[in-house]
């Protein structure tokens, strides 16, 4: 009988054969799970990153009678106006640790210690483009423009009202407290209660430009304004105002995907997920009969 010609270790192209198919097969079972534990990973520093943005936030509240950092959509680039730096949804801005790290352009850099990390979702490998650069941003996360306060263009003193939120009626016309809450101090949380209401958001790059993240108030036609991310298997990290955070996974298409914003807000009626960021971001403010 004849027997297959074997080498000098013992193996027969068969042996080696077996074992190539034995070891793709544990590769590819290996694989996914490899994935999971990677995405399991930036999952949970996504989330521990939010924890200590809203501690921050949290503490500053506590040091300035309850009233929450400043949070503007004017687009002032004015130390001052905005609870971080407006500007830092672009470059050269979006890479320079300055205006993360200097109480002078981040009302949070202090109680942080220097740490600019929660500012960035670590999950997010997007990269942003001005000419021919091109280079990582620092920051993905944004703030509900119904929280925070309001700041004057000359604002050296923290002002004693509530943020406007703007975009919250769908035409950037809102005063604070018309037709939705605004939440200028901790103690004005109370519908949605603190934990129900988002306060950080990690947003999409497409719509990524102030620190303030704009959206339509529950109740009205559903629209788009700021997109939120979907870096986690399409899902984006909140934080919430009792402090705790989420990954909140989106259940519409149409919020992932990515198309011009010709005009806001983008009409996307009956989206889950855009009815979701209005329910938890502020409430209708009750009319007078």
């Amino acid at each position: 009988m004849n027997h297959p010609i074997r080498n000098n270790n013992g193996f027969t192209r068969l042996d080696l054969m077996a074992v190539i198919a034995v070891i793709s097969l544990l590769f590819f079972s290996i694989l996914p799970a490899a994935g999971k534990s990677r995405s399991g990973f930036l999952n949970s520093l996504c989330l521990a990153n939010k924890r200590l943005l809203m501690q921050s936030v949290l503490l500053y509240a506590n040091d300035n009678d309850g009233w929450l950092p400043p949070n503007s959509d004017l687009g002032d680039p004015s130390p001052g106006n905005a609870w971080l730096f407006d500007s830092t949804g672009f470059l050269p801005s979006a890479t320079n640790a300055l205006y993360f790290n200097s109480p002078r352009y981040s009302a949070l850099a202090p109680y942080l210690g220097g740490n600019i990390a929660p500012f960035k979702c670590p999950a997010d490998k997007n990269q942003l483009k001005s000419g021919l650069t091109v280079a990582t941003s620092l920051r993905s996360v944004s703030m509900n423009c119904a929280v925070g306060t309001a700041r004057s263009f000359f604002g050296a003193q923290i002002a004693k009202e509530a943020t406007p939120g703007g975009w919250l009626d769908g035409k950037h016309t809102h005063g604070a407290n018309r037709d939705f809450y605004c939440y200028g101090r901790v103690s004005d949380v109370v519908n949605p209660k603190p934990s129900a209401l988002w306060v950080m958001v990690d947003e999409a790059p497409d719509t990524m430009n102030d620190a303030c993240f704009g959206f339509v108030g529950p109740g009205l036609v559903t629209g788009l304004v700021d997109r939120p991310a979907s870096f986690h298997d399409a899902g984006a990290g909140f934080g919430f105002m009792d402090g705790h955070a989420e990954i909140k996974f989106w259940m519409d298409r149409r919020t992932t995907t990515v198309v011009p914003l010709s005009s806001l807000p983008q009409i996307q009626a009956g989206n889950p997920d855009l009815e979701w960021l209005g329910q938890h971001g502020t409430a209708p403010v009750p009319k007078n009969p």
